[in-house]
Parts: structure tokens; sequence; C-alpha cells
């Protein structure tokens, strides 16, 4: 019995050869659903006249979230639509060559439906829409789910090899001091989805010229660096430098730059944001400038509102805000101040009212003599008054009703005083603000002053012998 079914096998062998050598045979019908026999599956694909790829298409590996491999060679991996449609890819490619990203479905495709070349140290993103673009191009119906997205992943650069990191989108890397510290590439747009992360700058990869470093949040939440020195752990030299608007970008000291390369020691960037927060980190060199020099000329108290700054005094202020890619623009504000034309005025006082006088409401006076009075408004120019306050000495020998007389003292607004003088006098009236209300020089006899607001004055009347004060309530 044993030897009829080796002679049955031996007769069914010798047919398929012979159909073989007579061109009859479906290969692909030979060729198991795991594709591993090589030689089988290149006499399906010549069938089909398929790409010369079809057979590395179908023996890939399965990429999945997390997948962190070495990749020096045309590679393929695949993963099932259902397991990527709605959370797409970012792969993170370290190396010194560019790779080259190919999406197929099926593996008789001679065109991709997707391609991508990037560049070293580069991240390559596919969001949820990238993902349905592949779909609708391969037009499979309502099964798509169960049919496997392939990529073809090869370095562009002969002998080129790199490290190939697939994560969701939008996920960032585990980089912390205590797992893995993965290097500061610029020109990366770093997605932070973890609290806190830690990227280092080698010694040998410091630049010789500025970079700086640039938060991006779409809803402009905050994000606090700091820098280390020499080991992830160590204390931080810079604490605490607020990254919050994009346009306001940061730029790591230079002495402490420099410091590190001479020193021979690794700079660390510690990045900490809230646990709801996801932003992008971006470290930028070679920086463009954009130069631009305002001169600006403003009064005493105006100040230069520079929204982060205000500038009283003289001085030169240099301001940076990114504008796009590694552009940068420099304001340079050159300020000058210009200080007030003095205001002359007299204050003539007895001792007493010296005590409780207050110019312009605010300033006091300790003794009688010459006072510069800077009188600040909130947003306006800055008054100087040069203030002569002297003493109110009444003559001993004359009488100041023999002089003049003034009625009446309390008046409504707008109504007449009549004021009486038996001598020529210069007249000044003035608020208790030390402003000049009214002032002339009187000859003897009857004259009328007309006060249209209320408030209380000071009349003052100065004569060849004499000066007198006569204070007035007008309602």
């Amino acid at each position: 019995m044993r030897i009829r079914y080796y002679i049955l096998l031996l007769f069914v062998l010798c047919s398929l050869s012979l159909s073989a050598q007579m061109g009859g045979v479906d290969w692909c019908d030979l060729l198991g659903s795991d594709f591993t026999d090589r030689e089988v599956c290149e006499k399906c694909a010549a069938q089909q006249k398929a790409p010369d790829y079809y057979c590395d298409c179908h023996t890939g590996f399965q990429m999945y979230y997390g997948l962190d491999t070495i990749i020096s060679d045309t590679t393929w991996l695949w993963t099932k639509v259902k397991d990527v449609r709605y959370t797409g890819i970012s792969a993170f490619w370290f190396s010194d060559s560019p790779v080259k990203i190919e999406a197929f479905i099926q593996c008789v495709q001679f065109t991709p439906y997707m391609e991508a070349q990037v560049g070293a140290n580069r991240i390559y993103t596919l969001d949820n829409s990238g993902i349905q673009k592949i779909i609708d191009a391969a037009n499979l119906g309502p099964a798509i789910d169960n049919f496997k997205i392939r990529f073809r992943v090869y370095p562009t650069k002969k002998g080129g090899s790199g490290r190939f990191i697939a994560l969701r989108y939008g996920e960032g890397l585990r980089s912390t001091c205590d797992t893995e510290v993965f290097p500061v590439y610029f020109g990366i747009k770093y997605p932070l989805s973890y609290s806190e992360n830690v990227y280092q700058l080698t010694p040998d990869r410091i630049p010789a010229s500025p970079f700086f470093v640039q938060w991006r949040q779409e809803k402009g939440k905050p994000a606090v660096m700091s820098i280390s020195v020499g080991e992830c752990t160590a204390a931080p030299v810079v604490k605490d430098v607020q990254l919050i608007d994009s346009t306001k970008v940061y730029f790591p000291p230079a002495g402490l730059l420099q410091k590190a390369k001479d020193e021979n020691k690794t700079l660390f960037f510690h990045c900490a944001h809230a646990d709801d927060v996801y932003g992008t980190l971006m470290f930028v060199n070679p920086v463009r400038w954009e130069t631009t020099r305002i001169d600006t000329a403003l009064c005493l108290g105006k100040g230069l509102d520079l929204l982060t700054n205000v500038f009283y005094e003289d001085t030169v202020y240099r301001d940076t805000a990114w504008v796009k890619d590694n552009i940068c623009a420099l304001t340079e504000y050159n300020l000058t101040v210009t200080q007030p034309e003095p205001q002359d005025t007299t204050v003539t006082l007895t001792a007493d009212e010296l005590r409780n006088y207050r110019f312009l409401g605010f300033r006091r006076f300790s003794a009688f003599g010459t006072y510069d009075v800077y009188h600040e408004k909130e947003g306006e120019c800055t008054d100087l008054y040069h203030v002569n306050v002297v003493e109110n000495v009444l003559s001993e020998t004359e009488d100041a009703n023999a002089v003049f007389t003034v009625a009446p003292t309390g008046a409504m607004a707008g109504q007449p005083i009549e004021l009486s003088l038996t001598a020529t006098a210069q007249v000044t009236l003035t608020d208790l603000l030390g402003r000049t209300i009214y002032a002339a020089t009187l000859q003897p006899g009857t004259h009328m002053l007309t006060i249209d607001a209320a408030g209380n004055y000071f009349l003052q009347l100065r004569t060849d012998r004499a000066v007198y004060n006569q204070r007035l309530m007008v309602k």
C-alpha cells in the first residue's frame, strides 16, 4: 500500500514538472500564503508581469507603533489599514543620509500611492487625512480596513544607513534622563507629548554661530526651558526660561555655548510643560537676520513701550522676533529722551502757609528757595516747573487795608469781584496747583475780576514796598 502511495506521489510530481516545462503551471497557485519559496514567488511574479519587488513586498515585516529599527537597505514594512487609519504615523529618521518612503496596497502596483523623500535627521508625518488619500487612491471599497498598507523604505545615498522609529501621529519620543536622551538635531520639529523632555547637544556639534529654540503651541500655552552642563541630572545653569510665543524665540547664551565647547562638555536642554499641553520644539541653525534701525525721540515721561519693556531714558535696545523658517527680525531702537522746557513760577507764602503747602498738590517745600519740580502724568510728557518759593513779609509801616480792598472774598463762579488799589501793584491770581489764572500790573483805582471756575485761589499783590496775599473762595 505504501509503495503505491509513493508511486502515485512521484507520478504527480513528474506531471507537474512536465507541465511546468510545457508552460501550463500556475505558479501563483503553488505559492504559499507566506511567500517564503523565493523561486516559486519569482515565477509567479513573472507570470503576472508584476514588479521586480513583488516578492520582497509580500515578505516584509510588520510596522507597529514603537518600532525602532536600523535600515541600511531596501526594507518593506506593512501595517493593516485599520491600525493606522485614524491615528496616522510619525516616522523619525536619524541618519546622515536621506530616505525614501513609498506606500503600496497591492504588490502588483508599479506606482506607489504615496511617496516622500525624508531628509537626514528629520521627521515624516502622515496624519489621518494622508492615510485616507492612500485609501481613496486604492479604491478597494468597504473591505479596505483588512488590507495592508505596504511601505518601501530605503536610503537614497549609497551605503546609507539610519535609525527608523515609528510612532502615532503627533506622538513625541520618550527622551528623559531616566530613559534615552535623544540628540539635538537642528531643523526637526520635535513633537512634545510628554510633560518633560530632554535633548542633548554634544560639544562637537555646538555650532559656531548663534541658534534659537522655538516653542509652538496652538493655544498659546507656555513651556519652560532649563539648561544643564556635563550631566543630564546636573543642576541647571540656566533656569526656567519661559517659552510662550512662537515669535519670541530663545537664544541660548553665546558664552555658555562657547564654554561648553572649550571644556568639551555636553549641554542638556530640559523642556517641561503641563500634562494636557501638546506642542513642538525646534532648534534652528543657521539663523538669517533681517535688520531694521528705528531712531526715536520722545519727551521725558512718555516712554517707549515695546510690550515686554518700557524705556524712559536714552538707550539702544535690540528686539528679536521670529519671521519664518530660520529668519529672525532684529530691530534696533535708538531712543533719545528730550528734556522739558522749564516753566518759571513764583509762590509767595508765609512761614505758616509753607508748612502745609503742596505745589501741584504733591510737592512740599522744606524752606524758602528755588526748586525744580517734575510733574509726571501717566502716558503724557513730564512738565518741569522752576519754582521760586519766597516768603510773604508785610511791611510794618504799611497796613494792607490801606493799599487794597477786595470784595467779596467769597463769590460765585462768574460773579465780578471788585479790587480797589491805592497804589500801583503787580497782581497775580493762581489756583491751588500754582497755575497762573490772571496776571497784570494795575494802576490805582477800582478793577473788576471774574473767576469762572469754582475753587480756592490766591490773589497776590506786589507793590514796591510789600507783597500781600488774599485767599479767595469761589463757589
